[in-house]
């Protein structure tokens, strides 16, 4: 990641095993630098840390001081200033609920910030991309499924109900407008299914006319 020496860096969650101490995670998240910040938002595993998940958030788990590196997004958002004659960009995050399930995609983002700036929104599930926050052009980045971690024709996917949104397995997808989703392959594997068959681990590099690039984990 700091050879591709990205712009700005985000971060779709999991970033730690079911049950497990957020700690080495968090170090090697805070050892990331971008010009423009690095951004993350958890998934139902970060989330399934119980109180030590307070340091995903809160520098060494204090609750009175919001880490802002990296920033950690709960259905908050950020105006990120590109440096090219005023132009912006609006980074918005949702968390996940205690139950797995995403939150509401419609009311956290009411009012946004700089309508008439393009909106990065980060997610660990892709469900309903292409129906929240109205016809503001986007690009909806999630992680979650690992791609399935093992490569299967995609008419086996609907039918395993493995993962929970087959459709959007990995890779990107479009609205036919100006709505995109990219789902990342992720690092990683599932506690219980600890391998990949024709699936590689991805960090995927996003480069935007006009130069910037987002390194996406």
């Amino acid at each position: 990641v700091t050879d591709l020496k990205p712009d700005l860096i985000v971060i779709t969650g999991d970033m730690v095993q079911w049950e497990k101490n957020p700690a080495p995670a968090m170090a090697f998240v805070e050892s990331l630098h971008a010009p423009l910040g690095v951004y993350c938002v958890l998934g139902d595993s970060d989330m399934s840390a119980g109180r030590q998940q307070c340091l995903f958030c809160h520098p060494a788990g204090n609750v009175h001081q919001q880490r802002d590196h990296p920033r950690m997004f709960k259905n908050s958002c950020r105006t990120v200033d590109l440096g090219e004659s005023g132009r912006t960009m609006v980074v918005a995050g949702f968390f996940v609920e205690d139950d797995g399930n995403a939150v509401d995609r419609q009311t956290p983002f009411h009012g946004l910030p700089d309508q008439n700036s393009p909106l990065l929104v980060l997610n660990h599930f892709s469900d309903g991309w292409d129906e929240a926050l109205g016809e503001r052009p986007r690009l909806w980045l999630a992680g979650d499924t690992h791609g399935g971690q093992i490569r299967l024709p995609d008419f086996l996917w609907e039918r395993l109900h493995v993962v929970d949104y087959p459709r959007y397995r990995a890779g990107l997808f479009s609205d036919g407008g100006h709505k995109w989703l990219y789902v990342n392959r992720g690092l990683g594997t599932t506690g219980s299914f600890p391998f990949r068959f024709g699936v590689t681990p991805e960090i995927t590099v996003i480069s935007f006319k006009g130069g910037k690039e987002i390194c996406a984990l």
